[in-house]
């Protein structure tokens, strides 16, 4: 079957989308809200080159509020009388979060078909960073958006861009959030992160049957990895990830957790990705071993999972030649491994 023009694709996918929302507007509204929807369609695809829906529309105010979550967000209200479907939009990886003309300018789009919507600002993700804090800010979005009296009770829709889907979706799975929610649109997320790294650190992409190879940029990853360098646990191989990012070479001394770190980062064979990464799973980080066994030692003295109902004396007694030998400190193991006589 011959390809479709990359042009037809977008169009495709974004009718798609577009309908989608509708789906959100209640039955009786959904002709009006149809045509609303070609006319957003058309301005957003040509990037307001066609303005069909701001020709027809008044500009959108725009508010700053506080979440409960100590997080800011901004709110864009439609011209007309409420109630409204209720829109929350999750940015991605960008250093202006909220603030990003392209998003503002979709934002006020969205709320001229007639959507109230919501943008939360995202730290981490304004610092180039995935981290589950972001969910929370998600979340006091959804919670603030619907209690807002101008929002019908129809549930509302969240809009998440790239990356912006890892903590849309982290917010969704509490299961208060998913109830609030009708209905969920990813556009361009990401749905593996393996193949994410994938792509950024070799230029491979595959999807069903789509695959292909891009020129892509390593410093994007090494700036990536560079921002995220406290997920390198253990203290000398975060040293170590550093020094080499800055160009030095890697010391010797350098433990299996910077060096399979390292291995993902400078790897260009889109096939050894996955045992690459697997490998990094596996890195033994002792300092973090150390840290896990002694939680369980605290916890099993603390709940007392095992008494003995009884000990006993055991007694050993070596000769003065015998060297190495040392009495297991809890039970009575004869250990000869490193036992050794002097003659």
């Amino acid at each position: 079957m011959a390809s479709r023009h990359p042009l037809t694709r977008v169009v495709a996918a974004w009718g798609i989308c577009v309908g989608l929302l509708v789906l959100a507007v209640p039955l009786g509204l959904r002709v009006t809200a149809g045509a609303t929807a070609c006319r957003f369609l058309a301005e957003f695809l040509t990037e307001g080159s066609r303005p069909w829906l701001s020709a027809s529309t008044h500009a959108p105010p725009r508010e700053s509020v506080t979440l409960v979550s100590g997080g800011t967000a901004h709110l864009w209200r439609p011209r007309g009388r409420p109630p409204h479907p209720g829109l929350v939009l999750v940015h991605g990886l960008t250093p202006e979060g909220k603030n990003d003309p392209r998003l503002a300018w979709a934002a006020g789009l969205l709320a001229r078909a007639g959507f109230v919507v919501m943008v939360p600002d995202l730290p981490a993700m304004r610092t180039q960073r995935l981290r589950p804090d972001d969910a929370v800010a998600v979340a006091a979005a959804v919670r603030r958006l619907a209690a807002d009296p101008a929002v019908h009770g129809y549930g509302l829709v969240m809009l998440a861009i790239s990356v912006g889907a890892a903590p849309a979706l982290g917010a969704a799975a509490d299961s208060e959030i998913d109830a609030r929610v009708r209905l969920f649109v990813s556009l361009g997320g990401y749905g593996d992160a393996r193949e994410l790294v994938r792509y950024f650190t070799t230029g491979a992409y595959t999807f069903r049957e789509v695959s292909g190879r891009v020129h892509f940029d390593p410093a994007l990853a090494r700036a990536y990895l560079a921002l995220n360098l406290d997920l390198v646990h253990d203290p000398s191989d975060r040293e170590a990830v550093r020094a080499a990012l800055a160009g030095l070479p890697l010391p010797a001394t350098a433990g299996p957790e910077a060096r399979a770190v390292l291995a993902v980062l400078s790897n260009r064979d889109p096939a050894r990705v996955d045992t690459l990464l697997e490998q990094a799973r596996r890195s033994l980080n002792q300092a973090e071993r150390e840290k896990l066994y002694g939680e369980v030692q605290d916890i099993l003295a603390r709940e007392l999972v095992w008494i003995p109902v009884y000990n006993t004396k055991e007694i050993v007694a070596t000769r003065a030649h015998v060297k190495g030998f040392v009495v297991h400190p809890v039970e009575y193991n004869l250990g000869l491994g490193k036992t050794w006589l002097d003659k």
